[in-house]
């Protein structure tokens, strides 16, 4: 029953990461600019980790600094920044589907990094599986919908920008869990100052005027950030890594399908061809690439 409890634990927070899509394009939909959606999102999620985190101030080491410091760079103002640019230019739908490639992109990098190309056979079935996916799914969505193509692209940054996230993230393994949070937050939260200060200004009464907008907010910043990830982290202790990777493959399937409820989008048999294309191949292709990851962790 304790473990059945982790495992239900690990699924609420799969299914509140999957909504965070649907939550940022209400908030754009509202009339938010995208870098203050990001900058607003972790400066509420940074001082909830302040009462939280260890008071600590430094990693230990320089090597530790400067790698948390990445980790805080590539996280809001690539992953976070390059998301919500491409849901203001796209849709939930697509964005959440080109996004569940993250963890194979990430495997890919850590390849190039070893210099070692030897794929397992379902790796290398999953990468031409989701390759032909995401191929589908740009048909759909350039010719079918006739939808901006910046959104496309913008969703593919973001996945990779996840996959050095990830890699990144490993590497910190031995750090307490809150504490690279809490450090890291610090660290994006000033990278992405400049683009937050070069765009059009928000106007801040509309979190006070529209309560929905204010609810999203708080729910970005709270349920699906600081609570999240630290409710994953304990389900991670409690049933392995292994037992909650198979998971995380469920939050793209929640944004897609939140996207076409919640928001009214649409999607063609192709394009849902290609989302279910994308995510067979993404499964597919773990066989070898978990072990690429994490030896790729090793030698960091």
């Amino acid at each position: 029953m304790r473990s059945w409890s982790y495992h239900l634990l690990a699924l609420f927070v799969v299914l509140c990461w999957g909504m965070t899509l649907v939550s940022s394009k209400v908030l754009l939909n509202f009339g938010m600019q995208p870098w203050a959606l990001v900058e607003l999102r972790s400066v509420l999620a940074y001082g909830i980790l302040i009462f939280l985190a260890p008071m600590q101030l430094y990693s230990g080491t320089m090597r530790g600094e400067i790698t948390v410091a990445l980790l805080g760079l590539t996280s809001i103002p690539l992953f976070f920044g390059l998301q919500t640019l491409a849901l203001e230019h796209g849709v939930v739908s697509t964005t959440a589907s080109l996004i569940a490639m993250g963890p194979l992109l990430s495997g890919l990098l850590a390849m190039a990094a070893l210099r070692t190309w030897k794929l397992h056979w379902m790796t290398f079935l999953g990468i031409c599986t989701a390759a032909t996916g995401t191929f589908l799914l740009y048909f759909d969505n350039a010719v079918l919908q006739d939808l901006p193509r910046l959104g496309f692209y913008l969703g593919l940054a973001a996945a990779a920008a996840y996959a050095v996230y990830s890699l990144v993230l490993r590497a910190l393994a031995d750090l307490p869990a809150l504490f690279v949070m809490r450090k890291s937050t610090g660290y994006g939260i000033l990278g992405a100052l400049p683009f937050y200060l070069n765009e059009q200004p928000t106007d801040a009464a509309i979190l006070f005027e529209v309560p929905a907008a204010g609810a999203n907010l708080v729910f970005l910043a709270l349920a699906a950030t600081v609570i999240g990830y630290t409710l994953w982290h304990k389900a991670e202790q409690e049933i392995g890594a292994s037992g909650t990777r198979w998971y995380t493959y469920l939050s793209p399937a929640v944004g897609i399908i939140g996207g076409l409820w919640f928001l009214n989008e649409e999607m063609s048999y192709i394009g849902v061809m290609g989302v279910g294309m994308i995510l067979c191949g993404v499964v597919c292709a773990q066989t070898g690439l978990v072990r690429v990851a994490a030896e790729m962790a090793k030698r960091w």
